[in-house]
C-alpha cells in the first residue's frame, strides 16, 4: 500500500473483521497489506480474497475431505496484527519465515517500539495505531469466548459447500474430486455465494 496508511483504515479494518466474525461468523483467514484495497471514491479500505474464509469453528465435512474447514492458526485477530505490524515497519520476515500456526502475535506486540519505515506514509504517530489496535485486542479477547463458533453469531452467514464434481476411474467406478477454489469454479459461470456490503460501506468482498 503505497498511498497514506490512515489511522481511520484501521479502524474499518477492525469494523469489518468484527463485523465477519461476530455477526457473520466468518473468518477471513488471510488478512496481509496485499489484500486491502482502498476506494478511490469513498476513501474506505476495503478487504478481499475470501479463497481461505471459513464459517468460524466449522470443522468441514467428508463429502469435500474437510477442505475449507476453519483453521485456529488462521484467525483473523492475529492476521490484523500482522498487518498493521507489516504496513508500518514493511517487515515481513514472520510471514515469510513462518507458517500460520508458527506465527506469534505476542512476537510484534510486546515490542517497545515499532520502527516506521521511511517509506510507510501514515497521519498519525504510531503510538496512536497500536493504542487503537491493543485496546481492539483486549475486547476481542472477551467477545472471543462467547463467539467460538459461527452457530452463536448474531446473523450467522448461510456459507454452501463448495459444489463436487464427479469424474470416473480407471474401473468406470464413480469417484469425487476434492474441493476446489471458488476462484476456479467462476469461469463455467457457475452460482457461488457473494457477500454484500453491510450499511457502513466498507465491507467489499467476494470469494472467488
Amino acid at each position: 500500500m503505497d498511498r497514506v496508511f490512515k489511522l481511520k483504515y484501521l479502524e474499518q479494518l477492525i469494523g469489518v473483521v468484527d463485523h465477519l466474525n461476530l455477526r457473520l461468523g466468518i473468518v477471513h483467514g488471510d488478512s496481509c497489506p496485499w489484500n486491502l484495497l482502498v476506494d478511490a471514491e469513498t476513501d474506505n479500505i476495503q478487504l478481499f480474497d475470501f479463497n481461505c474464509a471459513a464459517r468460524l469453528g466449522w470443522e468441514g465435512d467428508e463429502e469435500n475431505r474437510l477442505e475449507f474447514r476453519y483453521e485456529p492458526d488462521r484467525n483473523d485477530v492475529k492476521f490484523v496484527i500482522f498487518t498493521v505490524y507489516e504496513l508500518i515497519t514493511r517487515e515481513f520476515c514472520f510471514r515469510r519465515e513462518f507458517y500460520p500456526h508458527e506465527l506469534d502475535e505476542s512476537e510484534v506486540m510486546s515490542k517497545k517500539t515499532w520502527a516506521k519505515h521511511r517509506e510507510a506514509k501514515l497521519d498519525r504517530p504510531v503510538a496512536e495505531y497500536r493504542r487503537v489496535l491493543t485496546e481492539w485486542v483486549k475486547r476481542r479477547a472477551q467477545t472471543n469466548k462467547s463467539v467460538d463458533h459461527f452457530t452463536k453469531a448474531s446473523e450467522p452467514l448461510s456459507w454452501p459447500p463448495l459444489q463436487v464434481e464427479p469424474f470416473m476411474a480407471w474401473d468406470q467406478s464413480p469417484l469425487k474430486k476434492r474441493g476446489r477454489m471458488r476462484s476456479t469454479m467462476s469461469a463455467p459461470g457457475q452460482e457461488l455465494p457473494k457477500m454484500g456490503t453491510p450499511g457502513d460501506g466498507v465491507f467489499a468482498a467476494c470469494r472467488g
